[in-house]
């Protein structure tokens, strides 16, 4: 199922709270982020099997055309010594305005579930295209907008969001839930909270998480690691991740299911 170096499971957020922060003030909604990183990918060792067996790790941005911020979540070092595996987890924008060049990329990716963390007004108003639900199936997890960006509001949508974690984490707690795609509209506030908490639960350090989040600001959209911090120690002070999922409701479970499919 995989198409070159673009399979992925991709996670995208959407909506008014991402829309705001284009390097031009306008929409990112309708350009195209494929450049990856020149050097080595953070948490990357530059020696990870590729989704392929290959020694080399895979180009970790994934050329979708129309969508914005899309990048594999792999490679990462998650629990027990393994690795977030390649090609499962995948985070971006809307995928709303895929084109039709866009199309065929996304269908040879794989992706069986797609995560809409946009409110449902937005979900509505616009939605995926036939290409996409024709491949995968929509499953949303409606989150609140945040405007503008800050810790504070980073806070607010964690606090108002926890019963969305719960339907998150029903979503990709059973065996073989991925290739998962998750998003919002540009993939940088209720995606990168959505991101966050999985690779967490995947095992995986801070400092990784982290530096994921950072990656927005090499495709344009600027992110500020203070928002992202605040969420971070909140999760900490209720214990550590097991911790936080546990007083929500989230069955361990489904955090082993994800563990299971999503890392190698």
């Amino acid at each position: 199922w995989m198409v070159g170096w673009a399979l992925c499971l991709v996670v995208a957020c959407g909506g008014g709270d991402d829309a705001g922060n284009a390097p031009d003030g306008g929409d990112r909604s309708d350009a195209t982020v494929g450049g990856g990183l020149d050097g080595g990918d953070p948490g990357l060792d530059g020696g990870d099997p590729g989704p392929d067996g290959g020694d080399s790790a895979p180009e970790r941005w994934l050329t979708l055309d129309g969508v914005v911020n899309a990048r594999d979540l792999g490679g990462y070092g998650g629990a027990g010594g393994a690795r977030v595996r390649w090609r499962q987890l995948l985070r971006g924008g809307t995928l709303s305005s895929l084109t039709s060049a866009g199309c065929p990329v996304f269908a040879g990716l794989g992706v069986t579930t797609v995560i809409d963390l946009r409110e449902t007004g937005e979900q509505t108003s616009a939605p995926a295209p036939t290409c996409v639900t024709d491949h995968a199936q929509v499953v949303s997890v409606p989150m609140p907008k945040i405007l503008p960006a800050s810790a504070d509001n980073y806070l607010a949508l964690m606090s108002q969001s926890e019963a969305s974690v719960r339907l998150l984490f029903e979503a990709v707690g059973t065996t073989n839930a991925g290739p998962v795609y998750l998003h919002c509209v540009i993939g940088r506030d209720r995606a990168s909270w959505g991101a966050a908490l999985l690779l967490l639960a995947l095992g995986v350090d801070r400092a990784s998480v982290v530096a994921d989040f950072l990656l927005s600001n090499d495709a344009g959209i600027a992110v500020d690691q203070s928002h992202l911090d605040a969420v971070l120690d909140a999760v900490d002070a209720a214990g550590g991740i097991d911790a936080y999922l546990d007083g929500l409701g989230v069955p361990s479970s489904q955090v082993d299911a994800l563990r299971g499919w999503g890392l190698e």
